[in-house]
């Protein structure tokens, strides 16, 4: 739940992103970000870089997502699995919840709550690919 304060959505502290995410599939799974070639720094823009953030997660969140999140993750395939993210700063791959400052309040892990079982089985090969910085 989201509340609005002054024009800007907050997060209720004790909302939750919860559900099991599940893909069963007899091929392969492919998952592909946005398509930026290269980092692309802006002076003065700090975080707020257009191709920042172009990230492929199987999962609940993402970057800067306020909440705790809940539920079980299953991914498999007869095949191969990939998570491609962008190729720019900040471009990640991950299976699992949570993303870039996020959570209840950014970096205090004891505010916020990540939790559920993760089962990745690939009948191929399993590759996550992130962009060129952290």
């Amino acid at each position: 739940g989201f509340g609005e304060n002054n024009g800007q959505r907050r997060a209720d502290p004790d909302s939750i992103l919860r559900g099991d995410i599940s893909i069963d599939m007899g091929g392969s799974v492919t998952l592909n970000a946005g398509a930026v070639q290269q980092e692309v720094r802006v002076p003065g823009a700090g975080d707020d870089n257009q191709v920042e953030y172009n990230q492929a997660q199987i999962g609940h969140g993402g970057a800067f997502a306020r909440h705790s999140f809940d539920g079980a993750i299953q991914v498999k395939a007869g095949g191969d699995i990939a998570v491609n993210a962008g190729a720019a700063y900040r471009d990640w791959a991950k299976i699992g919840h949570g993303g870039y400052e996020s959570g209840i309040e950014p970096n205090d892990l004891s505010s916020t709550t990540m939790d559920g079982d993760i089962l990745v089985q690939s009948g191929g090969t399993l590759s996550l690919t992130g962009g060129v910085g952290t």
